[in-house]
This record gives structure tokens, C-alpha cells and sequence, in this order.
């Protein structure tokens, strides 16, 4: 019984932490695959809803750049 209390343990750690790093990307293709299309504006809440699960990663202010890289490979 001890045994078995230490391998669920094991396995409810890995599974929290595989959420924790794929668990909003997961959501979103899983949204992707299902409406074509989507708009900056349609995607977005997945974006905030990962920020606010995980503040300490979010802590700064990203913006999605468009286009190509400039001659140095950034934009």
C-alpha cells in the first residue's frame, strides 16, 4: 500500500506538470483544429488564461509581430 501511495504520487506530479507547461497549448490547437480562421482578437482569452495561471512566467508584456525579419533575423 505504501508502494502505491508513492507511485500515484509520481504520476499526479508529472501529470500537473505536464499541464503546467503544455496544457494551455494544448487548448488552444485542440481550438485551432476545430474552427478554422481565427482572429488575433478570437484568440486571445487562451493567451490571458495562461497568463493568469501562470503569472511568474507572464510577468512581461509580449506583442505578436507580423511580417517578415528584417535583414537581421528580428523584426
Amino acid at each position: 500500500m505504501f508502494n502505491y501511495s508513492k507511485v500515484l504520487y509520481i504520476i499526479i506530479t508529472f501529470e500537473r506538470l505536464y499541464n503546467f507547461i503544455y496544457g494551455s497549448q494544448l487548448n488552444l490547437l485542440q481550438h485551432i483544429n476545430t474552427y478554422s480562421n481565427l482572429s488575433i482578437d478570437e484568440l486571445k482569452p487562451f493567451y490571458e488564461t495562461a497568463k493568469s495561471n501562470n503569472s511568474s512566467i507572464f510577468n512581461k508584456t509580449y506583442t505578436l509581430k507580423t511580417g517578415p525579419p528584417n535583414k537581421h533575423g528580428t523584426y
